[in-house]
């Protein structure tokens, strides 16, 4: 059993709680509901692209042979000029040696025949020789003439060759690209470098096929760099 004291007050807590009144509830609070939108209905639309130069040209040697030297890198500025990589020339500088011979020996025999002509003439004015032997020597002075044009022009292709060993920038720009290492043989008209000319710039972006209707020529864009 419980005091009498003890009785009273929990009989005096249980009459508090029992005649408490009931909280009053929270207070409503406005809020601002946003149903998501999608992209294309925001009015911003962004896509990656890429700026390069208008005019890249694909560089070549204009004759096969083993790169022995290489004097440009990716991102290299070059000058128009500019020694770029260079293959061996040795077969190449003997034929041109070879053409200069047969060049110089072709015009030797040419200004003997020249002279021998010259002579031959003097001969058939004075009757001492027959008009046939003057034309059998004006022949043999055309036909000497023609091997003489004939091994100057292969001379100058062996020389042009020899020439075509460097490969030399076309213009000013960058070294945007390259495509083969020191000590491979690379083939006439394989792509030794990319280079990104200067002057105009472009910017390629690759847009969704699905929404390519939205898009047309001269519509103005807003372009922006990472960097």
């Amino acid at each position: 059993m419980f005091p009498p004291r003890f009785s009273a007050v929990l009989a005096l807590a249980l009459l508090a709680a029992c005649g408490k009144a009931p909280e009053a509830p929270a207070p409503v609070r406005p809020v601002l509901v946003v149903h998501p939108l999608p992209v294309r209905d925001a009015g911003l639309l962004a896509f990656p692209g890429e700026v390069k130069a208008r005019h890249e040209s694909p560089l070549s040697f204009r004759v096969g042979g083993k790169l022995v030297e290489r004097k440009a890198d990716v991102g290299d500025r070059v000058g128009k000029g500019d020694v770029l990589a260079v293959v061996d020339p040795g077969d190449l500088s003997l034929q041109a040696q070879a053409a200069k011979a047969q060049l110089a020996a072709a015009d030797a025999d040419l200004v003997r025949a020249k002279g021998d002509l010259a002579r031959y003439a003097k001969l058939v004015d004075q009757q001492l020789i027959s008009r046939s032997a003057y034309d059998a020597q004006l022949a043999a002075w055309k036909a000497a003439e023609g091997q003489a044009h004939a091994a100057r022009a292969q001379a100058e292709v062996a020389g042009n060759q020899a020439g075509y060993t460097q490969l030399r920038a076309p213009a000013d720009g960058a070294i945007a690209s390259r495509q083969v290492e020191t000590g491979q043989v690379v083939a006439a008209g394989q792509t030794v470098f990319t280079l990104a000319a200067d002057g105009e710039r472009e910017v390629a972006i690759d847009l969704p096929e699905s929404r390519i209707d939205e898009f047309r020529a001269g519509q103005p864009v807003q372009v922006e760099l990472w960097s």
